[in-house]
């Protein structure tokens, strides 16, 4: 992906393709917040809800406003 963008569900699942070089450990991908037993795919690949990229979710904007319909 270059680029992923939501408007909110940190539960919505993206699948990330296989990297050339990756810097650390996959397997950690089947238990941190996010990933699930099998999001670690044989080829590389990744299914993981979108928190599991750390940063790409943020709190600052919760807060009281509301959309109301009239």
């Amino acid at each position: 992906a270059d680029a992923v963008v939501t408007a909110g569900n940190a539960n919505e699942v993206i699948n990330l393709p296989p990297m050339k070089k990756v810097i650390g450990h996959q397997n950690f991908a089947d238990v941190i917040a996010g990933g699930f037993d099998g999001s670690l795919e044989d080829d590389g690949s990744i299914s993981v809800e979108i928190q599991a990229i750390t940063g790409s979710t943020n709190e600052l904007g919760f807060n009281n406003l509301t959309a109301r319909t009239y």
